[in-house]
């Protein structure tokens, strides 16, 4: 019953480890707003959840299209999560975009739109709704780095930076909240079948062992359950 009747929200819901993560927890009763870009996908996620009969504590899913480098969007996402449920228990910062190649290759805007979907973003949405977490005092603030968050992986300098970027806004947040009720967890996963590798070159791609978005999902969600004062969450790959 930890999850049962909790606001959370969740970026890049739409498809992915997001997508997954929104099922899960729509399961054990979480009361959810899905933002991401695809709308059609977005309503999708949210109609099968809010259609579970299954489980009769499941929670009720809003969700609202949203590019996460705009400002006035992020503010949007928690004024729904307000209006519609009183209230922000969780936030799960998910969205995230990879370009994988050589330095010499990318462009400064590649370079510039990893790190503000990545890292800039994920701040900016913490920072809205950290207030309202610090005046309850008690929240969740889960943010998803990567395990090249930890440790540098070839042709992916920007991505390192911006995950590096996440994993130590994660561990200095995390002190700052320590006597303010509030948990801040760092979650590093490998890769996974999602998305992200859509448009990566199959040279790349046949370098990778990948774990499956649906059970790394089931491993956070039970940590959760299992461990609420969960730091840090490392997933390099699952037999």
């Amino acid at each position: 019953m930890i999850l049962n009747n909790k606001v959370c929200i969740i970026t890049g819901a739409s498809r992915g480890f997001g997508k997954e993560l929104a099922i899960l927890l729509g399961q054990k009763g979480c009361r959810l707003v899905l933002a991401a870009r695809e709308e059609n996908e977005l309503r999708t996620v949210a109609d099968n959840i809010n259609a579970d009969n299954l489980n009769k504590s499941s929670g009720k899913a809003k969700f609202i299209k949203t590019d996460v480098t705009n400002y006035n969007d992020l503010k949007k996402i928690v004024a729904l999560a307000l209006k519609e449920f009183g209230t922000i228990d969780i936030l799960i910062n998910n969205a995230g975009i990879m370009i994988i190649k050589p330095f010499e290759q990318m462009t400064r805007k590649e370079c510039e739109y990893i790190i503000n979907v990545n890292l800039k973003t994920l701040i900016n949405l913490t920072h809205l709704v950290y207030p309202y977490m610090l005046k309850k005092g008690k929240g969740h603030i889960i943010n998803i780095s990567s395990i090249a968050g930890k440790r540098p992986s070839l042709n992916k300098a920007p991505y390192c930076a911006s995950k590096y970027g996440v994993t130590g806004f994660s561990e200095a947040l995390a002190l700052e909240c320590k006597s303010k009720g509030i948990k801040v967890t760092n979650v590093c996963p490998g890769a996974m079948k999602t998305h992200l590798f859509d448009n990566v070159d199959a040279k790349y791609k046949k370098k990778y062992v990948f774990m499956d978005a649906k059970e790394v999902a089931k491993v956070l969600v039970s940590a959760l359950e299992s461990d609420g004062c969960l730091d840090e969450l490392i997933m390099t790959q699952m037999q």
